[in-house]
């Protein structure tokens, strides 16, 4: 069930505090990606900073208070419905953004759900997430499973706006996944696969892409 009390709290944070922490993210966005690295992070030291100026509770108001305020990183371009993300490294403590993204000329079927980005984007990262939060919704049935099927993904923490504080384990009772078929799960120890890139001509400014795309596709 919602817990209204919370709910409220959220609502009179972003109505207080919307804008300014707003403006406090976007700078904190723009600063060179190789400084924070990839992006669209904000460093653990920032967060600490943040949760004392706007004396916000705990770390599931503020994460839950950052997924409300939006950042127009979605691309919904079909179903104009956005969703934002933010989830917490378990190692750096460093909150990462995630947004649902859709494809023109291509239907919802192909759609990059926000969770799928946001675990994705940790796994390229070499790291795991502790929790995620959203502002209403929690993730749907296929980014339940998505999840799931990483290591310790059963016991990621979901948090959002109508106060749900429960692990993706508790979402999806009954469940199939890594554990079922004597695995771990997805995780920084798995192999990349081997796999080859076979051009006969490729323009030399294209060289470190098709490299760089190559890595990314082996992992």
């Amino acid at each position: 069930m919602a817990n209204i009390e919370f709910r409220n709290r959220i609502a009179e944070l972003v109505k207080n505090h919307g804008t300014a922490l707003k403006q406090d993210l976007a700078t904190i966005f723009n600063k060179p990606a190789t400084q924070w690295e990839n992006g669209w992070v904000v460093p653990s030291i920032e967060k600490d900073r943040l949760l004392k100026k706007y004396k916000i509770a705990n770390l599931k108001e503020l994460l839950v208070m950052m997924a409300s305020v939006k950042h127009k990183i979605a691309s919904p371009v079909i179903s104009n419905y956005e969703v934002q993300i933010v989830g917490m490294e378990q190692k750096s403590g460093d909150l990462l953004f995630g947004s649902n993204l859709e494809f023109e000329s291509s239907d919802l079927g192909l759609t990059v759900h926000a969770e799928q980005f946001l675990m994705a984007r940790a796994f390229h990262r070499e790291t795991s997430i502790d929790c995620i939060a959203l502002d209403e919704p929690t993730p749907c049935g296929h980014c339940r499973q998505f999840i799931l099927e990483f290591d310790s993904g059963k016991n990621i923490r979901v948090y959002n706006s109508s106060g749900f504080d429960l692990r993706v384990g508790d979402l999806i009772p009954f469940s199939f996944g890594p554990e079922q078929l004597g695995k771990k799960g997805i995780g920084q120890k798995n192999k990349p696969r081997n796999l080859n890139l076979k051009v006969k001509k490729l323009d030399a400014k294209l060289v470190p892409v098709a490299n760089a795309a190559l890595e990314a596709a082996k992992k």
